[in-house]
């Protein structure tokens, strides 16, 4: 993947507890506004990427770019633990998220997204993370 597209993401990271989900895929977005705002990443991607306390988020080509460190991007989020699974709590990340992947949420108070490639990047695991529509349109 060509990271010199990367774009940074503009939200600020916010703190909030703890909550157990889940699913499959590697990434789950919730968007509800009883059950809260967050990104759920599962512990598959944990692993892969060997995140522990903070990740770094950024776009390219509709896709969310994840890693502990990325090019370019000096906001760090912060990870919760739920289960086995890492958390953000973050309502304005999960918005802008929604927004520049253009995902749809108006049937659904969560997505979870299967689509993944992984790369090395200085030493370091990356993950570009997108909707897979094939799989998308055979759940709809």
């Amino acid at each position: 993947m060509n990271l010199d597209k990367l774009n940074a993401v503009k939200s600020e990271k916010t703190s909030r507890n703890n909550s157990k989900r889940k699913g499959q895929g590697v990434l789950t977005l919730v968007y509800s506004k009883k059950n809260g705002k967050r990104i759920v990443i599962r512990p598959s991607l944990v692993e892969a990427l060997k995140l522990d306390s903070i990740v770094q988020l950024g776009f390219i080509d509709k896709s969310l770019v994840i890693g502990e460190q990325l090019p370019g991007i000096s906001q760090d989020f912060s990870l919760k633990n739920s289960d086995k699974n890492k958390v953000i709590y973050s309502a304005p990340l999960v918005k802008e998220i929604i927004e520049e992947l253009e995902l749809n949420f108006d049937s659904r108070v969560s997505l979870t997204l299967t689509g993944v490639e992984l790369e090395e990047y200085e030493g370091k695991m990356i993950a570009r993370v997108y909707e897979d529509v094939q799989e998308a349109k055979a759940n709809d």
